[in-house]
């Protein structure tokens, strides 16, 4: 038996309801009934909106460099912050009508080695990381929190592609994205098997097409798009002062929609076909068009006049008054 979260039902519901219809007027009245009262603030249905009672002392103590792995409170916003993952995928979902999914790598799908890697992260680095993976686009979204300098960062992958130079590579990534990106949006450039990125902004590589190709002028195998924004850092929503959720779920929705969604992967041509392709048949004479001259082998001398079937009569004379073979069937 499989168990539904409420906010899973919920966002099944708006994805019925607002990208694939329900044709039955007394249905689509029901669950339009449904949805509304799952998403009253009283059903306690509606939201992720509390990162928990740990969430100040943990937030605090990774600025410090003062956590433990074997610290409970680290363990509960390790767990919370997955939790935060799984809702922004069922919100992101309900907004685009597709399935959105938390990526995870193989080493850490077994639930407790994501808990320990989550754990280990936070406690070294004070970060937390998470991927979300949505259909039909040109890589996934990738997301980090840095809780020691309160900053929350999403990204995406771009393969360049391979058949024009550098600068027509930076062009082709800047043409599909409008002016409404985010100022703060950083591009990295990776050459190909380099390991540092040449970095820019968009507006950068708008007014200089070639400022991503660093000074060896290579040209760019991929390009990291990278929003920074500053981490909320309340514990709840809704507060005076911004929550941590919000800031997530806010750069993730805007991250997508002046992004992702306008990015196409690049797709190589189809191959053509190099040698020239013979007619499927040949030639025909039409009125007026000379036959063929005779081929004489060399050292051989045609006589004049001859023709190649050795019919020398006068032209216009029916071919059994010239000397020729009449066909049988004639």
């Amino acid at each position: 038996m499989h168990h539904y979260s409420w906010t899973a039902l919920l966002s099944m519901c708006e994805v019925i309801r607002d990208h694939r219809g329900v044709e039955d007027p007394d249905q689509a009245w029901i669950l339009g009934e449904l949805i509304r009262y799952l998403r009253h603030p009283n059903s306690g249905a509606t939201a992720f909106d509390d990162m928990g009672p740990d969430w100040v002392a943990v937030r605090d103590a990774a600025r410090d460099n003062g956590l433990r792995k074997n610290d409970p409170a680290v363990r509960d916003i390790a767990q919370r912050w997955d939790q935060l993952l799984r809702f922004a995928a069922l919100r992101l979902e309900a907004d685009i009508g597709q399935s959105v999914t938390q990526q995870l790598p193989a080493a850490q799908r077994e639930v407790s080695k994501r808990l320990q890697h989550l754990v280990d992260q936070v406690v070294t680095g004070g970060c937390l990381d998470g991927v979300l993976r949505i259909p039909n686009t040109v890589g996934d979204l990738e997301l980090s929190v840095d809780l020691r300098a309160r900053r929350i960062t999403a990204a995406v992958t771009v393969p360049a592609p391979d058949d024009r130079g550098g600068r027509a590579r930076c062009t082709w990534l800047a043409s599909q994205l409008d002016a409404d990106v985010d100022r703060r949006l950083v591009v990295e450039a990776y050459a190909r098997n380099a390991r540092t990125a040449t970095t820019a902004t968009l507006e950068q590589i708008r007014e200089d097409k070639d400022c991503l190709l660093g000074e060896d002028k290579k040209d760019p195998a991929k390009f990291r798009l990278v929003l920074t924004r500053e981490m909320g850092v309340a514990r709840k929503t809704g507060r005076t002062s911004p929550g941590f959720i919000d800031s997530v779920l806010s750069l993730i929705t805007d991250f997508y929609g002046t992004v992702i969604q306008d990015l196409t992967a690049w797709t190589p041509k189809a191959p053509k076909i190099t040698r020239a392709v013979p007619s499927a048949e040949p030639d025909a004479l039409t009125e007026g068009d000379e036959p063929p001259a005779l081929t004489v082998p060399d050292g051989a001398q045609a006589p004049p006049g001859s023709d190649p079937l050795g019919d020398t009569s006068p032209p216009g004379q029916p071919p059994e008054q010239r000397g020729v073979p009449a066909y049988p069937w004639s």
